[in-house]
C-alpha cells in the first residue's frame, strides 16, 4: 500500500511496517475567520476579507503486521504504544511532510486526537487515524537567506524570490549600520514598513516581521516603527518580489541580510 511519507517529533511514520495515507492533507486550504456583514433589509451580506484559520491534518496510519495472518500481536501493540507514546505528549512538536518534488515542509502541530484501530477482521492490518491541529496553518520549508546586500544609497532595490504557495510574514530584516530611519517596500503589495532611528556604524538593526520586534544596538526600538499596508509589518508573496531600501547616511558599509521562512499550503 503507497501513501505519502510524514514524521512527527522527528518520528518517521511511514518507517518499518507502518504506511500514511493523508484523509485532510498538505494540500487543503485550513477554513477562514471572519464573517460577511449582514445589513438590514438587504438581500445577502456585504463581503469582507478574511484571514486564514487555525488547520487540521488528518492522517490515517497503517500497520501492516508480517507473519501471516493477523501477524505477531505482541509486534502490534509495540508499534501503537510507539504511537501512542509521540501522539500524547500535550504540546506542539514538528510534523513534516516529504513531498514527491523532494521538498520537505514542517510546520508545528499538536495532537488533538489520535484513535487506534483494530482491522484484523479485514485482512492482517492495524492502525488509527491522528488528527493534527496546527495554530499557524502552514508548513514551511528551508528559509531563504538573502546575505549581506550592499545598500550604499537611496533608493536600493533588490529581488527576493519565495519558493511556496502562500503570502507570508516570517521575514527578518538585519540592518547593519551606518543607516538612518531605514524604510523597506514591497511595492507590488503596497506595503511598506520604517524604523525611525539612528543606526550606526558596525551596529545591527534587526526587525522581526513573524515576531513584531525591532532591536536596535541591543536596544528595544518598537516604538520606532511605523507601516502601512498589512498588520504584520511586511508580506512576501510567492514568486518574485521586488524589495526597496531607503534611508539616509548610508556609506559602502551599509548592509541588510533579509531571511525569510517560506509558508506553503
Amino acid at each position: 500500500m503507497a501513501g505519502d511519507r510524514w514524521s512527527y517529533r522527528g518520528f518517521d511514520l511511514s518507517s518499518g511496517q507502518m504506511r500514511v495515507v493523508s484523509l485532510d492533507g498538505p494540500y487543503a486550504l485550513p477554513p477562514l475567520r471572519g464573517s460577511d456583514a449582514p445589513l438590514a433589509g438587504v438581500a445577502g451580506a456585504i463581503w469582507l476579507p478574511k484571514l486564514p484559520d487555525v488547520r487540521r491534518i488528518a492522517l490515517d496510519v497503517r500497520i501492516m503486521p508480517t507473519g501471516g495472518a493477523g501477524g505477531d500481536p505482541a509486534t502490534i501493540h509495540s508499534q501503537i504504544d510507539t504511537l501512542s507514546n509521540y501522539f500524547g505528549r500535550g504540546s506542539q512538536g514538528a510534523l513534516t511532510y516529504y513531498a514527491p518534488d523532494s521538498t520537505v515542509r514542517t510546520g508545528q502541530a499538536e495532537v488533538v486526537s489520535w484513535k487506534p484501530m483494530d482491522l484484523s477482521q479485514i485482512g492482517s492490518l492495524y492502525g488509527g487515524v491522528v488528527d493534527f491541529q496546527l495554530a499557524d496553518p502552514w508548513l514551511y520549508t528551508p528559509d531563504v537567506v538573502d546575505t549581506a546586500r550592499a545598500i550604499p544609497s537611496s533608493p536600493t532595490s533588490y529581488a527576493l524570490v519565495h519558493p511556496g504557495t502562500v503570502a507570508g510574514n516570517r521575514v527578518i530584516f538585519d540592518f547593519l549600520g551606518p543607516i538612518t530611519n531605514p524604510r523597506i517596500t514591497n511595492a507590488a503589495l503596497g506595503i511598506w514598513v520604517e524604523v525611525d532611528v539612528v543606526v550606526a556604524a558596525t551596529k545591527h538593526l534587526i526587525l522581526d516581521s513573524g515576531a513584531w520586534t525591532a532591536v536596535n544596538d541591543g536596544v528595544n526600538a518598537i516604538g520606532s516603527v511605523t507601516h502601512l499596508g498589512s498588520v504584520p509589518f511586511m508580506y512576501i508573496a510567492p514568486g518574485s518580489n521586488t524589495l526597496s531600501v531607503t534611508g539616509s547616511a548610508m556609506t559602502s558599509a551599509t548592509r541588510l541580510t533579509t531571511t525569510f521562512s517560506p509558508p506553503w499550503m
